[in-house]
């Protein structure tokens, strides 16, 4: 692929994660945050088992520039769905506190796939042998996200308030709600 075919690739690729975006505020609205990180990885996967099956030399350059569309929008879905679902899990009064660590977290694997990605590319020779590796990721990835269980959600939350069956905590001295003076001896 020319220099240009590359700029190409990328320009599609930026201009469509808006797109992705959209996906994910509308789908995420209905089905919730776990559900939705679930069909992103899973789109991820498709696309790239399909761009692994599809493309196989240069003569296939037009298919990169549909791929390129795809990719845009899988990206533009993948990082606002990963940060909701991130903030789904977390109580609301630590969500400041821990995203440090997601950001950790995040950070510090960040290096295994495109290691992965090079050693096989690097040592075989095949870019399609390469973009499987990348598929085990996701796959994995997919797995764990199956057993993480789901925050009671909002809506639920909003229906006991209703209901009257959530207690508000009782006013201190000066009459405000769930304040109370900590003392640290």
């Amino acid at each position: 692929m020319s220099s240009t075919g590359i700029i190409i690739f990328i320009l599609i690729n930026m201009a469509t994660q808006p797109a992705g975006v959209l996906i994910h505020r509308t789908i995420a609205r209905r089905i919730g945050h776990k559900k939705n990180y679930l069909m992103v990885i899973s789109f991820f996967v498709i696309i790239t088992a399909l761009f692994v099956g599809c493309v196989a030399g240069p003569d296939q350059m037009n298919w990169t520039y549909l791929f390129a569309f795809l990719f845009g929008v899988a990206f533009g879905w993948y990082y606002p769905s990963s940060n909701g679902f991130f903030v789904s899990l977390v109580p609301e009064e630590r969500c400041t506190e821990l995203w440090g660590f997601n950001m950790f977290a995040t950070v510090i694997l960040s290096w295994v796939p495109p290691l992965i990605f090079t050693t096989l590319n690097e040592t075989t020779g095949n870019l399609r042998l390469a973009m499987i590796g990348i598929l085990a990721f996701l796959i994995i990835g997919f797995c764990l996200v199956l057993f993480i269980p789901e925050k009671k959600s909002d809506a639920v939350d909003d229906d006991d308030e209703e209901k009257g069956s959530v207690e508000t905590p009782p006013a201190d001295a000066d009459g405000e709600e769930g304040l109370q003076d900590v003392v640290i001896e």
